[in-house]
């Protein structure tokens, strides 16, 4: 049986492989924290444009921007929920209010900041590869966008701006960068991320960063010992003292989690 592997996969189960079989194996879906509605809305805004920018050349109006992340921030809210502290959800209605302002204005920094250096030639494509050192396991994914340099682009939101050696951590590009090599035959070689923060004034970031064959070895043995560990049915715990292992972080933990007594279920409770 052939197993596709997403870079959301692969950081979930090695996070906490316990999380990532209420997931993947059982298709339990919990409702997300705020963060991710924020991030989708402002990918919401970064998609409009870029799918019609590939034709046109030029960026929609600062308010197209706007309307398209409010409402993708509402629909995904409407849609799946929220999960919140309990401090959050002591104030929920002008917390959530606060977010989506925040959302709006970070789109307004994605047209002016981001859209005017971007010149799509494809935006939300699926990618793939395979290797033969894993045969069985499929590494796919979805791009945001492949500008004309061949650079392929992600747009994301942010606490704050990301500290050296963040983008070296993270399993996207080692990924979409052969994938859109394999699947769309460009030339591929830079991954740009494109951080916009939710800072009181939302600022824009540049990273960008490169893989090689060590990353996508390294990718393998991942992607082997993940298999292994599926195909046994291995599915243990993360460190509890893990920021990962908290209700605002993991929603299974209230909901579902074995390994977390009652006891301690109860102390998280709103």
């Amino acid at each position: 049986m052939t197993l596709r592997l997403s870079p959301t996969q692969i950081s979930m189960f090695f996070g906490c492989p316990a999380a990532y079989y209420q997931r993947y194996i059982l298709g339990r879906k919990v409702p997300p924290g705020i963060a991710l509605h924020m991030g989708t809305g402002l990918h919401a805004a970064a998609d409009v444009n870029f799918t019609q920018k590939m034709a046109t050349r030029e960026d929609l109006p600062r308010d197209v921007f706007e309307d398209a992340a409010e409402q993708e921030f509402n629909r995904r809210l409407k849609d799946e929920g929220v999960l919140l502290s309990k401090e959050d959800a002591g104030r929920a209605t002008l917390y959530l209010e606060e977010c989506k302002v925040k959302t709006i204005q970070m789109a307004g920094v994605l047209h002016d900041d981001v859209a005017p250096d971007v010149q799509p030639i494809a935006v939300e494509r699926d990618i793939e590869f395979t290797r033969d050192a894993t045969p069985g396991i499929v590494y796919a994914g979805r791009l945001d966008v492949l500008d004309e340099t061949h650079d392929v682009i992600d747009v994301k939101s942010s606490k704050a701006r990301w500290g050296a050696g963040k983008a070296e951590e993270q399993d996207q590009p080692v990924f979409y960068l052969p994938g859109a090599r394999e699947t769309l035959g460009t030339k591929s070689e830079e991954f740009v991320y494109h951080i916009v923060t939710k800072a009181k004034t939302p600022t824009h970031q540049v990273v960008r960063t490169t893989r090689d064959e060590s990353d996508l070895v390294a990718l393998e043995e991942r992607a082997k010992t993940m298999k292994a560990m599926r195909d046994a049915g291995l599915f243990p715990p993360c460190d509890p003292g893990s920021w990962r292992c908290r209700p605002l972080y993991c929603a299974y933990f209230l909901a579902g989690c074995k390994y977390k007594s009652a006891r301690q279920k109860k102390l998280f409770l709103l």
